[in-house]
């Protein structure tokens, strides 16, 4: 029985424990699932705004490079050095578009022809076309549009964005263009403004632009290189459309961090840019608040420990006294008894269940030969 009673005693404490905890694992969800919807609308913010940063940059440099293509800037130069063979032509060519370059404020200035070849520029011009140059130079003189490489790297110079504009000549006959030129763009400096700052503060935010080589995925310095077939990288995610573009989602980074992260493509380009922020440092901003929720968990728990101790000490008192009067009343009515009893003439005794003798009066004690 008083292990029943105990087991009672106990069960109102482990119910109200178990709701104080329920409230408190709901509320340290709740506080995490605030941070994270807080730094999810800033990741998508700042992916947005740098996106538009990045888009707006390279639309400038392609607009400037429509100018150059409608003014017909040395058009008639590089024909007569291609049909006569006049080097001052070539030579004069040469001091227009570096000259525009630095007007610019570009990297380096070439000239290319039907094949995509380097025929002529400044001294810091590559032997060979790069693939990606190539390409887009074909490209270009195939559409008679001003075209661009998209960043790409080159051996020779590791950690370093390359971008082309390739912007193909008029054709003297106003046929199909057989050359054109190249502005040379370094946008590292560029990048490196845009992409490392971060408009609030963080210790693990960054923003990098990332490229599909094929199977791979490389970013803007043709770095870090991950198939796209890898399971849990978050850019590879959204590109094979497992997760949705411009929305936050959680998934593993570059260096295969856990991550929350937006990706975004960038218009005009096969770039997409990533923003993401370690996990680690969302669950660290939950910290002060989830200690605060722990602590009013505890201060519940121990405060519904001490009302129930209370209460239980209450109701033991009042039971302590309940027996009590009980007791009183029967010793009160046991004395009325036997006072009754003695007061009668008669012979007045009582036995118990188990035969013994708990009242008799005089007269019952002289009849039995008893005494008193």
């Amino acid at each position: 029985m008083a292990a029943a009673r105990g087991g009672l005693r106990l069960g109102p404490l482990l119910a109200v424990s178990l709701v104080i905890v329920a409230l408190t694992a709901a509320a340290l969800a709740n506080n995490y699932a605030g941070h994270v919807a807080q730094r999810s609308a800033q990741l998508e913010a700042v992916a947005d705004l740098r996106t538009s940063q990045v888009a707006a940059w390279l639309k400038e440099r392609l607009s400037r490079a429509g100018f150059v293509r409608t003014s017909g800037l040395g058009a008639d130069l590089y024909w007569r050095w291609h049909d006569t063979g006049d080097t001052a032509a070539r030579d004069q060519l040469v001091e227009r578009i570096v000259a525009m370059r630095k007007a610019f404020g570009d990297r380096g200035a070439l000239v290319v022809n039907e094949r995509g070849d380097i025929v002529a520029g400044e001294a810091l011009a590559d032997e060979s076309a790069p693939p990606a140059l190539r390409a887009a130079a074909l490209r270009a003189l195939a559409t008679g549009a001003v075209q661009h490489t998209g960043l790409y790297a080159i051996d020779a110079r590791p950690g370093l964005a390359w971008l082309d504009v390739v912007v193909p000549l008029k054709a003297d006959d106003g046929g199909v263009a057989r050359a054109a030129i190249v502005l040379r763009l370094e946008p590292n400096e560029f990048l490196s403004s845009v992409l490392k700052r971060w408009p609030v503060p963080s210790r693990t935010a960054t923003t990098l632009l990332v490229r599909r080589e094929g199977d791979m995925l490389v970013d803007a310095f043709g770095k870090g290189p991950r198939p796209i077939t890898t399971p849990e990288l978050l850019a590879a995610r959204v590109i094979r459309g497992e997760l949705a573009f411009d929305k936050a989602a959680q998934g593993l980074d570059f260096h295969g961090n856990p991550t929350l992260g937006v990706v975004r493509a960038v218009p005009g380009t096969d770039w997409y840019l990533v923003a993401n922020i370690d996990r680690s440092e969302v669950i660290a901003d939950t910290l002060p608040d989830a200690l605060w929720i722990v602590a009013a968990g505890l201060l519940a728990l121990l405060g519904s420990a001490v009302a129930v101790r209370l209460l239980r000490d209450r109701r033991a008192l009042e039971a302590a006294r309940t027996d009590q009067v009980v007791k009183d009343e029967r010793l009160r009515s046991s004395a009325l008894i036997q006072a009754i009893a003695e007061a009668s003439s008669d012979s007045i005794y009582a036995k118990d269940r188990a035969g013994r003798y708990v009242l008799c009066n005089r007269e019952g004690c002289r009849v039995m030969g008893r005494s008193e």
